[in-house]
């Protein structure tokens, strides 16, 4: 039987809150440490306050599907558990302009309850896949807006449950109005990968915040472990889509 697991938190940015940029800290240089990122993720620490980082976790789409359900016939039953945590940074700011980084991780647990050989394997924490986007917020002549610059992300094997992560790809997508009321539609990908870390620029076009808008990254993976398979799907999306997306 097909097994799918679904795990939504919203993810709706809300750099311009008020009609204003960010302002909640003065800008400073990068955390690129996982282990500080992910700490920080873990315990509310951001560079937005509290209730700006409850509203932006809203589209944040973890989707587990079982390849090899037919193992449950051996009494091998894996239960997927994913937990979901986010941080933001401020990079820069230089007057109208702010440097905006959101990084998400998902702990993926797959617990093995195995009657084959008379024990039962719990294994927490087997995969951590995380992701950031790059987003310059800036305004226009009096405009307020955003722009994608890059994303970045990965896996990380946690334990030895997984042996392996393949069929990794990565989408990216950056879509709304412009200022002028054109309507933009820009994508990146799928890009194929050959390891189990990625980094993409991309020169995003500015899109305003008025009407709707969507900025999305996509992240795809097979986690194997010695009983099944499965396919994991993590979605970052910021804002809602405009019809036309």
């Amino acid at each position: 039987m097909k097994t799918i697991l679904t795990n939504i938190i919203t993810f709706t940015i809300v750099l311009f809150l008020f009609g204003s940029i960010i302002s909640i800290k003065e800008a400073s240089a990068a955390e690129t440490n996982l282990d500080i990122l992910y700490e920080n993720a873990k315990n509310g620490i951001s560079d937005l306050d509290d209730n700006q980082m409850q509203e932006i976790l809203e589209n944040v789409e973890v989707q587990l599907t079982n390849k090899n359900p037919e193992n449950n016939v051996l009494n091998v039953s894996e239960t997927p558990r994913v937990q979901t945590y986010s941080t933001a940074e401020i990079i820069e700011s230089n007057g109208d302009t702010q440097l905006i980084s959101f990084t998400t991780f998902s702990d993926v647990s797959l617990n093995d309850n195995s009657n084959w050989n008379g024990s039962l394997y719990d294994s927490t924490g087997s995969v951590r896949a995380y992701a950031t986007l790059i987003i310059e917020a800036r305004v226009v002549n009096n405009v307020n807006g955003l722009r994608l610059l890059g994303t970045s992300g990965g896996w990380t094997i946690v334990d030895d449950h997984v042996k392996s992560i393949t069929n990794r790809y990565v989408g990216i997508g950056n879509g709304g109005y412009g200022a002028d009321g054109r309507f933009i539609n820009e994508s990146w990908g799928p890009y194929l990968l050959t390891s189990n870390t990625f980094n993409r620029t991309v020169n995003g076009s500015f899109i305003v915040t008025a009407h709707e808008y969507q900025i999305v990254t996509t992240t795809n993976a097979t986690l194997s472990t010695a009983s099944t398979s499965w396919d994991m799907q993590m979605v970052l999306r910021f804002g809602e889509p405009a019809s036309e997306l």
